[in-house]
């Protein structure tokens, strides 16, 4: 069951960025906060939904919620002043090993142990995303883009920290309490931004709406499927899976329907990503 649940996520994922990209298209001039503002207001439905309202919230849940709160607002800031003052390739690059802080996290305070086949896993899987995000473009570097980028890779990793060391404090319980009260932060703080960096939500307003609720659900359904395989799966075997899982089905997203054209070491590394997540699943 766990690993059904684990290429769902992957799926999700996938649908996630065709969400993005597709809000990116129609829109000349994305409102970028205003719609994470939406998908965090999306995802907070669907764990409203899942708890049917029987909530039974308390402080020491709270403190782990505003973790949450304030690691994926910041995250979605400093990604996109990252990607507006830097290189978009080596931006997504060094944001996608983030999912390496939960697995490292894992490995020295949790004890978790790693076959050779995981080790291995691991290896193919930062192969995989080099191969993948290194395109011919002239990279802009400054110190104010390594900043951002800095702030952006651990404030990620630290979301998906944050939702294995509350599942573990409290044995798996208060998940909607967990998640409802960190999206409640995110989407405060991400519509006041809003306003901050004066933005029109009146712009695109549908598109933003519309690619902004779907792309909010499938977050809050993923969200809602990593906080119970946490506690059935290792985190460096976990995160290092999903992300290697959806990195082999973006290359399929990406040829069948947006027919972009890959490099002999991109397809090369989609081929890796796929063997790193056999050998991280054998662990």
């Amino acid at each position: 069951m766990q690993y059904i649940l684990m290429c769902l996520i992957a799926i999700l994922h996938a649908v996630e960025s065709v969400f993005q990209k597709e809000y990116e298209r129609k829109c000349e001039k994305p409102n970028c906060f205003f719609f994470s503002a939406t998908v965090a207001a999306s995802a907070l439905v669907v764990f409203l939904i899942t708890s049917r309202l029987d909530l039974h919230f308390s402080l020491a849940v709270f403190w782990h919620s505003l973790g949450f709160g304030a690691a994926y607002a910041i995250c979605t800031i400093a990604y996109f002043l990252a990607i507006r003052c830097g290189s978009l390739a080596l931006t997504t690059l060094i944001y996608s090993y983030s999912l390496l802080v939960p697995a490292v996290y894992g490995l020295i305070f949790l004890h978790e142990k790693l076959s050779v086949f995981g080790i291995i896993g691991i290896i193919l899987f930062i192969l995989s995303l080099l191969f993948i995000g290194l395109k011919k473009e002239k990279a802009q570097f400054s110190v104010k883009w390594l900043i951002y980028v800095v702030i952006a890779f651990f404030s990620n990793g630290m979301c998906a920290t944050t939702q294995k060391i509350q599942q573990m404090a409290f044995n798996g319980a208060y998940k909607n309490e967990f998640m409802i009260g960190a999206l409640a932060i995110c989407v405060v703080s991400l519509f006041i931004t809003s306003v901050i960096a004066k933005e029109n939500p009146k712009e695109n307003l549908g598109a933003c709406l519309g690619f902004g609720a779907a792309y909010g659900v499938s977050n809050g359904i993923i969200n809602y499927i990593i906080l119970i395989l946490t506690g059935l799966i290792p985190s460096a075997i976990l995160f290092p899976s999903i992300s290697g899982a959806g990195v082999v089905l973006g290359f399929v997203f990406a040829v069948l329907f947006y027919r972009e054209r890959l490099t002999r070491l991109q397809i090369i590394g989609y081929f890796i990503g796929t063997l790193s997540v056999i050998l991280l699943n054998l662990n």
